[in-house]
């Protein structure tokens, strides 16, 4: 997903665009988290499966420690929420009915 010329570059930008305002100033979070993820389309349009969606949203969201060349991101290279998607242990999906694709998310501390 963080690759350059992926296929959903756009919506990473604008994911870790809203990250960064989020978290302008506070630091990524540590420890257990939970997430909530919430998708509105169309009924009739075919999306990603939810845990494909949830994955994707986990691995944008986590620090960068890698080492993968993410140059391409600009300052949004390092836009990190937490430090591992490995911390998330709770979960909730929904998906809505709605006219235009979106999607929100909300993360918080589990201890």
């Amino acid at each position: 997903m963080l690759a350059d010329g992926h296929p959903h570059r756009a919506r990473v930008v604008a994911l870790l665009t809203a990250a960064e305002t989020v978290m302008a100033h506070r630091a990524a979070l540590v420890g257990p988290i939970g997430m909530d993820l919430q998708l509105t389309a169309p009924r009739i349009l075919n999306v990603n499966d939810a845990t494909n969606l949830l994955g994707g949203v986990g691995d944008v969201l986590q620090a960068r420690s890698t080492g993968a060349d993410v140059t391409h991101l600009g300052s949004l290279a390092s836009v990190g929420c937490y430090i591992d998607d490995a911390q998330i242990e709770q979960i909730a999906y929904r998906r809505m009915d709605g006219a235009n694709i979106s999607y929100s998310v909300r993360l918080w501390p589990l201890s």
